[in-house]
């Protein structure tokens, strides 16, 4: 047991952070003193506070952006649900700030959106093969109503490496995307089986599973593949 010297309340031991260089090995102070001192403190240097924060940033930007990483990495399931658990209790509030800020918070997405698409390969692939899958069956007038994840029967993960498996010795994250006409310069992700030829809703959930996804070169997906399946399509209504 220890007397706190602010409240002049005797606590548990639990109650005081530890201090190597106190005759007890324990702070003078209680845990709730504390932070009320602490909160205090901040409220009455804030300005000062923040100036620092941002100063240590901009110098430390690389050794600050590998421990956010690093965090952010080893407590996922911690920072989602502190993040629900805020969203719950603060909709008025996030709702009035959103509104208040719509143009300045798009912007800045886009231009998140852009720099990771650059950064990181998984990133951009999740988007594109969620819009992808998402745009099938929009077209036809459909909802998807799973996760893109459940329809692809993998992990994001798993179809990044999926296709890398089986990309040719060119293919590569970078070159994703490109067309110039000729052939090995850029490769798409295309449908071995075409979407063209869904019907039904099964269909498209059918064949839009991994296993009927492919890196193809974009001369060959784009142009001879695109015009051989719809000639066949064209031979079969005739």
């Amino acid at each position: 047991m220890k007397e706190c010297i602010v409240c002049n309340i005797t606590k548990e031991l639990i109650e005081f952070h530890k201090q190597t260089s106190a005759s007890d090995g324990y702070r003078g102070r209680c845990k709730a003193c504390r932070k009320v001192e602490t909160k205090d403190y901040y409220v009455k240097n804030v300005d000062i506070i923040k100036e620092w924060v941002t100063n240590y940033r901009e110098k430390n930007q690389e050794m600050v952006a590998t421990y956010q990483a690093s965090y952010r990495k080893d407590n996922e399931d911690k920072i989602r649900q502190l993040g629900k658990e805020y969203r719950l209790k603060n909709v008025d509030k996030i709702k009035a700030y959103y509104n208040d800020n719509v143009d300045t918070l798009q912007a800045k997405r886009r231009i998140y959106v852009k720099n990771r698409f650059n950064i990181d390969p998984l990133y951009k692939l999740k988007h594109n093969i969620s819009s992808l899958i998402r745009t099938s069956f929009k077209s036809r007038n459909y909802i998807k109503k799973s996760k893109t994840t459940d329809i692809l029967g993998c992990s994001f993960d798993e179809f990044k490496q999926h296709l890398e498996f089986l990309w040719e010795p060119w293919m590569n994250w970078d070159n994703r995307g490109l067309y110039n006409g000729e052939c090995d310069y850029g490769w798409d992700i295309d449908h071995i089986i075409p979407l063209d030829s869904a019907i039904t809703e099964e269909d498209i959930i059918r064949l839009n599973h991994y296993t009927n996804l492919q890196p193809l070169c974009s001369k060959v997906n784009r142009d001879i593949k695109r015009n051989f399946w719809k000639s066949g399509l064209s031979n079969k209504t005739t």
